[in-house]
């Protein structure tokens, strides 16, 4: 079996590269060579060789994890639609050390079967609070009704904020009329819908004692997917928090028809 450092792999890689803009002197069939632990030629060796990722694992000050929770409108066991979870080690308790527990978190999308993949992966309620939807087709927010009826019974017992697009401006062709369709109207029906729900878990705390908010309480940021222009702090800014350095801003998505928008998350970049 052969042993390679990460100086030989880095070599193998640079040598590939040249072999791309100089010459053949790298072909596929030694390159697979190079790596016989691994079975040979596999295309996703350098996924393989990391090492793997336990649930729960701490993640250090400054550092950023961004986890794909799934990806994919056609549904499997292995497979959940769309969503993404953004860690960032930025927490810190009363005595100013770093702590995870305050980490700021961010879900970005929540569509059908990811919140299993949340679960295996060790991620509290308690991180799912913010959700900003890209847009409303069924694998991009589904699993907030399994977010927001369960968290409460969990450790989320504070409010669950969501951002999205607005009323993408499409009329009905028949009547001239406006759909109703924006992440407002959208939140408006899901509280209707999920009402039966929370008044029979009325028997339940959903709220810590010294939280301003309970579980069940559902507070919604709509994102002007026509004009682009947000009444926050700025124009395309969804979220900022100048304390924690933190800023998420979005523009627009083509993507079926109007409405779609995307986000961009940047951290530590702001004066």
């Amino acid at each position: 079996m052969n042993n390679f450092s990460r100086r030989d792999v880095l070599k193998l890689s640079g040598a590939a590269l040249g072999t791309m803009t100089i010459g053949p002197e790298l072909t596929q069939a030694n390159w697979c060579d190079a790596f016989p632990p691994l079975g040979g030629c596999d295309q996703n060796w350098y996924f393989k060789a990391l090492a793997p990722f336990l649930p729960g694992e701490p993640l250090p000050k400054g550092e950023i994890r961004i986890s794909f929770m799934g990806s994919s409108p056609v549904l499997r066991r292995a497979r959940a639609g769309a969503s993404v979870f953004v860690e960032l080690g930025n927490g810190s308790n009363e005595q100013g050390e770093y702590d995870e527990a305050y980490n700021d978190c961010f879900v970005f999308d929540c569509g059908a079967g990811s919140s299993i993949n949340y679960g295996a992966m060790a991620v509290q309620m308690s991180k799912m609070r913010k959700v900003f939807l890209t847009h409303l087709h069924g694998d991009h927010m589904n699993d907030l009704t399994q977010i927001y009826c369960f968290g409460p019974q969990q450790d989320a017992k504070s409010p669950l904020y969501v951002w999205g697009p607005s009323r993408p401006m499409v009329c009905d062709p028949d009547t001239g009329e406006q759909h109703e369709d924006g992440t407002l109207d959208f939140a408006r029906h899901f509280r209707e819908m999920n009402r039966w729900h929370t008044a029979s878990q009325s028997f339940v705390g959903t709220r810590w004692n010294d939280a301003e908010g309970a579980g069940y309480d559902l507070f919604v940021t709509e994102l002007n997917s026509k004009n682009y222009a947000h009444l926050s702090r700025d124009p395309w800014v969804a979220y900022h928090d100048r304390h924690r350095k933190v800023n998420i801003s979005f523009f627009p998505a083509v993507h079926d028809r109007n409405g779609s928008i995307s986000y961009k998350l940047e951290w530590n970049r702001m004066d």
